[in-house]
């Protein structure tokens, strides 16, 4: 619910990760925040949303 993201928007410092696929990526026009991702656990960022 809205209630629910502002919720852990607030109380959590105002940043809410979010699964997704790739096939939605690309559907929303979100890029890889790095095209070299050389992070110990492949973690794969995409740029920041603000919605």
């Amino acid at each position: 619910t809205a209630e629910a993201v502002t919720f852990m928007a607030r109380l959590g410092g105002g940043l809410i990760c979010v699964p997704t696929t790739e096939s939605r990526l690309r559907q929303l026009g979100i890029s890889e925040m790095v095209p070299d991702n050389r992070d110990s656990f492949r973690t794969d960022f995409q740029v920041s949303v603000d919605a």
